[in-house]
Formats: structure tokens, C-alpha cells, sequence
């Protein structure tokens, strides 16, 4: 490992300064960058650091979701959490997993289905969606698979031991039992279901939606239902996209029986459970609506809601340019 300083724990954060995307509280703290960054770096070293107050809202964006948002201080943690983990998590991830993963994403996962489809093997396909994934997520495990499968492989040094601290204080901390901020659309908030919030999750689990961290750490919580399907398995023909997963086989029958064999593995290693009415088994050549798109062997379009929303945003795009042309569009979502 490079040498650790306060210093250099400093200029490190610094730069994720620089990297994380713009917010009204980065704008804001744009002047006093500098001490701010000398104070975190100083309670991380000295392993002091407590999380502060999240902020909850509401997104309906593809569908309704709560979100909680740190602190510009503590999202700047979460960065350099990530940047000191983020490589050994990769190293133990499938190749066919793709979100929130650099040279992935969504387009790169919908391409590999159309690929799988396309080979003759693969007549069907069977969809997959983990019940209240986030909410689901039982921490004490999580804990388990960070420390003995990413800091284990990490050699004895000042830097481990800071960044094992605010691992386990960003894993453990309970956001929904927090001081917590509301924002937003206070009545798209209440109308969450209880039981989708993560206030509701038992104890020691769930994460929060809405942080690098939190994507991180879900990712590398189904690594082991991917090497369990690609290696035991033996599924050829698997994609995952968080919790919305793919697989692909040869008969209807092999694909229920993977499914039993998943379902089996999520209870018991995972304390996780397949959502009962989000799974779909047909022909490939029905195709598959799969992240957005509708996904044939030699062909794919966009379903109709996300071009219907591109409309609206180009109304909304048009009226900005031309205002005296038309009308102000009604909504963009």
C-alpha cells in the first residue's frame, strides 16, 4: 500500500471533492472546501468520524421510491470509501453483472441478452426481481462478506484500518432512525407503502437508497448468488442489473427448476426472497421487457412509457427555446 498521512488523506478527499456529482450543498460548500475536507480527514484518520443527518424524499421516476441523502460531508466519505474498496469488490464480481459499474450499464446489459437470445440454446428466458431488495438486505452479513472478503485481502496498514472503521460505521449506521430532513413532495412521501420504507425493515436491516456507498455494497451482497448460479448452476446465460435478474435456458422446465434452486439459496444464504408476481418465463422470441426496452433475439425498441417521456421532455425542451410557440408542457415524467 502507498503511504498514509493526515495530508494525504486530505488531498484524497479533496478529489473526490472534485469527482462527486453537483448538488445544492456541494455549491454551497464550494468556499470552505478546504477545512472542511482537513476536518473530515482528520476524524476518519483518528477513526471519530459519525455520520451525520440524511435527507429523505420521494422519487416516482421509473416507479415510487424513497431516498435518503447524505450530507455533502458524509457523501464525500462514501466517495473515498468506495475509491478504497471499489477495486477489490470488482475483482470478485462477475463479468455479467452491470450496474453501477464502470464500462457497464444498462444499454451494455440489454446487448448481452440480445446476444444470449440469439444463440440457439436459449429458446427461453425466465425474469427474476428480488422482493424489497434495499429494505431486504441483512446487514450482519454484509458485514461478514466486507470484512472477510475485501478487507481480508487488504495487508495490515494505517489506511486498512480507517478504511475498515468507516466501513463499518457507514454499513451499521441506522439512517431511518436518525435526525432525518424531509425535501421534496411531502404527499408523494406519505404515499409509500410502510412496509417499502426502510424505517420499517427489522433491525440491522436494509440499506438506504441514494448513496455510491449503498450501490456498492448491494452489488457485492448478490455476488454470491451470481458465482452460486454461474458455477453450481451452471446457468450459461445469466445478466443481472442489481436485483432484476435474467436467465436464459433451453426449456421452461430447466429454467423452474433454476428458479426453485435460486429461491432455496436467496432464503437461506442471503435471508432474501424472490418477488411472487415480478417473475415472467417465455419464449425469446416473445421477447423480453427488460430495463426499458422490449428485447427480441435481432431487434429492440424502447417501450412506449420511456418514449412517451422523451416527448414531453423534448416539449418541455422546445418550449424553454420557444416560448411564445407553445404551450408550457403539463409534466415531464
Amino acid at each position: 500500500m502507498n503511504a498514509f498521512s493526515l495530508q494525504i488523506l486530505t488531498q484524497e478527499l479533496l478529489q473526490c471533492a472534485v469527482t462527486t456529482s453537483a448538488s445544492l450543498q456541494k455549491s454551497l460548500a464550494l468556499e470552505s472546501i478546504a477545512p472542511l475536507c482537513q476536518s473530515l480527514a482528520y476524524d476518519l484518520f483518528h477513526q471519530t468520524y459519525q455520520p451525520g443527518a440524511y435527507t429523505r424524499f420521494a422519487v416516482n421516476d421509473p416507479k415510487l421510491r424513497e431516498i435518503y441523502a447524505p450530507l455533502f460531508r458524509d457523501r464525500l466519505a462514501q466517495c473515498w470509501l468506495v475509491s478504497q474498496i471499489e477495486p477489490t469488490v470488482e475483482r470478485q464480481l462477475i463479468d455479467d453483472t452491470f450496474a453501477n459499474r464502470s464500462g457497464k450499464g444498462t444499454l451494455a446489459a440489454i446487448h448481452r441478452v440480445q446476444r444470449f437470445m440469439r444463440q440457439p440454446q436459449h429458446g427461453h428466458f425466465l425474469q427474476l426481481d428480488i422482493q424489497n431488495f434495499f429494505n431486504s438486505i441483512h446487514l450482519p452479513t454484509l458485514v461478514s462478506m466486507t470484512t472477510n472478503g475485501i478487507m481480508s485481502s487488504l495487508p495490515e496498514h494505517p489506511r486498512k484500518a480507517c478504511v475498515m472503521a468507516l466501513l463499518m460505521r457507514t454499513i451499521l449506521h441506522p439512517v431511518a432512525h436518525h435526525a432525518v430532513s424531509l425535501s421534496g413532495n411531502k404527499t408523494l412521501l406519505d404515499t409509500i407503502p410502510c412496509h417499502k420504507t426502510l424505517g420499517a425493515s427489522p433491525y440491522q436491516t436494509g440499506l438506504p437508497l441514494g448513496s455510491s456507498a449503498s450501490q456498492l455494497f448491494a452489488n457485492l451482497y448478490l455476488s454470491p448468488l451470481d458465482h452460486f448460479i454461474k458455477h453450481q448452476l451452471h446457468v450459461k446465460g445469466y445478466v443481472r442489473y442489481m436485483d432484476d435478474l435474467m436467465l436464459l435456458g433451453n426449456s421452461s422446465q430447466q429454467l423452474i427448476e433454476w428458479r426453485e434452486e435460486i429461491s432455496t439459496f436467496l432464503t437461506h444464504t442471503l435471508r432474501l426472497t424472490l418477488h411472487p408476481t415480478k417473475q415472467h418465463l417465455q419464449r425469446c422470441s416473445q421477447g423480453a421487457d427488460y430495463l426499458g426496452y422490449k428485447i427480441y433475439p435481432h431487434y429492440l425498441h424502447l417501450r412506449t412509457r420511456n418514449l412517451n417521456k422523451i416527448r414531453r421532455w423534448l416539449a418541455l425542451f422546445n418550449y424553454c427555446l420557444h416560448p411564445e410557440g407553445s404551450p408550457p408542457p403539463t409534466k415531464t415524467r
